[in-house]
């Protein structure tokens, strides 16, 4: 649990373990709504609810008021650092271990003091090559909307809060009210296919899959597509020598999923616009263009001629090294990169920003590897006393950089977000930053006759982020 496996009941911490029979027969998207409601301690909560909207995951509540609170995720020993949870594929998870209290996350130090989500993926069995197929289609409705005044009924109402005709003859929108909420809000599906092949024989074992996922979101034109790959191979040398690699990448396409967490939020101005304005010009085209603040505009206008894309490509490779020294002794070396390249685009048209269009583009690079080398001794004296000692050493380095350059006073849309050179107005931004971290643990875990345990662990860590002798 943690740097190496150790039996269930000789474990002192807090613990669960979630299994991927538990959701396999359930349209499960992400590995956060995996664990959602099925592992105690844990609080999952959605905090947008755009397509590929990411998760927050509390272990045992929040620990920290102006900190990050998200917990540590390890993926086949190795630390997560640019990218998130929901990038995983969740149907190659094998089984997800979280760790919740102090003696648990020890071993991990500072960074586990959220605690510690430790995920292993799918890997092949001896035997003959198996296929598999996955794939479902889910189909979201809306339980239910505000509801609001009709048009009559807020005419009525804005006349007497002014004490004034602010809107004449409110008889005359009977039957005349805008539904907001109707124009902007739809049912929705996703679909998600998943194909894998595993198999091998004594020496050599393999894990491979690939998957696609189409998430249409309830706000009209927004969505998101993913495409992945991973390839998990176990080769046996000998009987001393053993190695395993895993690959892993993918692809993320976000369409207008960042509109519903910005000011000009087009659900949150579908509940504030006035019943009594109507979508578009007498004409039938034009968008109707009043509005009810500089920040809320027409929010058909703002949803369907939004063009905000990110795009992502993230790829992990890791490899272990695994050689028994002597009967009890075991060396293991983890070495591991991951990387995220995104870019994002978009594009203000007149109708968004009047007599103001505006584009922009922004690229970074995430990096980080890591390596962890660890010693691993386990004796059993006399069938009762049961002790098990580790040494760890783990350095990490990761480094990012990103590129921005936006514009406004667009003069032409013809080639969409590409031509930023035709910015009247034009701001250019990048930034680097690199850190590193070099640790030291020491584990010894003790149990007597399997009922009386005792564990004592110690870790030292060394930040590029602090300055020397502080």
């Amino acid at each position: 649990m943690g740097y190496g496996q150790q039996r269930t009941k000789d474990l002192t911490g807090s613990f669960s373990t979630l299994k991927a029979d538990a959701y396999k027969s359930q349209p499960v998207l992400t590995a956060a709504s995996a664990l959602q409601g099925r592992v105690s301690g844990v609080a999952v909560t959605q905090s947008s609810g755009a397509p590929g909207g990411k998760a927050k995951i509390r272990i045992r509540g929040n620990n920290s008021i102006a900190g990050s609170n998200e917990p540590l995720y390890i993926v086949d020993g190795i630390a997560l650092s640019t990218f998130s949870l929901e990038d995983l594929n969740v149907n190659d998870i094998e089984s997800m271990d979280v760790l919740k209290d102090a003696s648990a996350t020890a071993v991990y130090g500072s960074r586990g003091a959220n605690g510690v989500v430790i995920i292993s993926t799918k890997k092949g069995k001896a035997g003959a090559t198996t296929v598999s197929y996955d794939g479902f289609i889910n189909f979201n409705t809306l339980p239910k909307r505000y509801e609001l005044m009709d048009a009559t009924t807020y005419a009525t109402m804005a006349n007497t809060i002014a004490g004034s005709t602010v809107i004449a003859d409110p008889a005359s929108y009977q039957n005349k009210t805008t539904d907001w909420q109707r124009l902007l809000l739809k049912n929705s599906n996703t679909h998600n296919q998943q194909l894998s092949l595993s198999g091998g024989g004594e020496k050599a074992k393999f894990f491979i899959s690939a998957f696609y996922q189409n998430q249409d979101g309830t706000l009209r034109n927004t969505d998101q597509k993913k495409y992945g790959l991973r390839s998990n191979t176990d080769i046996k040398i000998n009987e001393k020598l053993s190695v395993g690699i895993n690959l892993f990448a993918q692809r993320v396409e976000a369409h207008n999923n960042a509109i519903m967490t910005s000011k000009a939020n087009p659900v949150m101005a579908s509940i504030a616009w006035a019943p009594t304005e109507k979508p578009y010009e007498a004409d039938g085209k034009n968008y109707n263009r009043n509005g009810i603040s500089p920040i809320w505009v027409n929010p058909l206008m703002t949803a369907l001629e939004s063009d905000d894309n990110i795009f992502s490509n993230i790829a992990t490779f890791n490899g272990n090294i695994k050689y028994k020294i002597f009967d009890g002794l075991t060396f293991t070396s983890n070495a591991g990169l991951d990387a995220n390249l995104s870019k994002s685009a978009s594009l203000a048209n007149d109708w968004v920003s009047p007599n103001n269009m505006k584009s922009g583009q922004g690229y970074s690079e995430s990096y980080a590897f890591q390596n962890s080398n660890v010693l691993t001794y386990m004796k059993t004296i006399a069938e009762k006393h049961n002790l098990t000692l580790t040494a760890v050493e783990e350095s990490t380095i990761s480094t990012s950089n990103n590129f921005s350059a936006n514009g406004s006073g667009l003069t032409s849309t013809s080639n969409g977000y590409y031509n930023l050179g035709l910015n009247a107005a034009q701001s250019i931004s990048s930034g680097y930053s690199q850190w590193s971290i070099l640790s030291f643990l020491g584990r010894a875990m003790y149990s007597y006759d399997n009922r009386y345990l005792a564990t004592v662990s110690y870790r030292r860590d060394g930040s590029s982020k602090f300055q020397q002798r502080q």
